[in-house]
């Protein structure tokens, strides 16, 4: 994603434009050129696997530092330029969990799964939650493990769609990456030691006897 104007300091202009570059080499290919992104929009924007989150709509607060998650709609673009709409709110974090098929939470900490069919949006199916921060999907081998974190705890997404709870797994205190299995956090509820949650979320174990301060996963042996 380019800033076409880079002088552009304090206000929102339409300046962003995604450019793809094939892993082959090559030139590199503006897909929204004719319809550039507000930087706003595109700064509160993420990536999933196939698309391009940005927040149309979306303000910066009243101290003019942070961004207002409170204001926007959440949009989806493809490599190809293409744009549709997400959500009515803004959305604060997506996880792509199939070609077709995508998991967010928006502004108002809601959670949800979006079926995604002829560049439109063919289904949406609200998850049992409140207060969901952010969403994560790794993957291990052929299997993908997705977890929902809320202020308090974090949930597995089954196969099926339900829920498993996690309890005391807080975002900022706990890692999860690809190829590594398990999700491995620091427990503020027992003097800090280091513990890891089975993939599935149904398996709990203590894997240090004294408080950790940091946490980092860079092997799985």
């Amino acid at each position: 994603m380019i800033d076409n104007k880079p002088a552009e300091t304090e206000y929102s202009l339409n300046s962003m434009v995604l450019y793809t570059l094939p892993l082959s080499g090559g030139a590199p290919k503006a897909a929204n050129a004719k319809n550039p992104l507000e930087s706003n929009a595109a700064t509160a924007g993420s990536w999933s696997d196939h698309y391009f989150l940005f927040n149309k709509g979306i303000k910066v607060d009243a101290t003019g530092d942070e961004l207002d998650y409170n204001t926007g709609k959440g949009f989806l673009m493809d490599k190809n330029g293409k744009i549709l709409q997400l959500s009515q709110n803004s959305v604060t974090s997506i996880s792509e969990i199939a070609a077709n098929k995508l998991v967010y939470a928006d502004s108002k900490g809601k959670a949800y799964i979006s079926t995604l069919a002829n560049g439109k949006v063919t289904s949406s199916k609200p998850l049992p939650l409140t207060n969901v921060q952010d969403v994560r999907t790794v993957k291990n081998g052929t299997t993908l493990t997705t977890v929902l974190f809320t202020k308090t705890d974090a949930y597995v997404l089954n196969a099926n769609s339900t829920l498993t709870k996690m309890a005391g797994v807080e975002s900022d205190y706990s890692v999860i990456t690809d190829d590594i299995p398990g999700l491995y956090y620091i427990n503020g509820l027992d003097n800090d030691c280091l513990y890891r949650y089975s993939n599935d979320g149904k398996t709990k174990t203590k894997l240090s006897t004294g408080p950790v301060s940091y946490l980092e996963l860079v092997s799985a042996k």
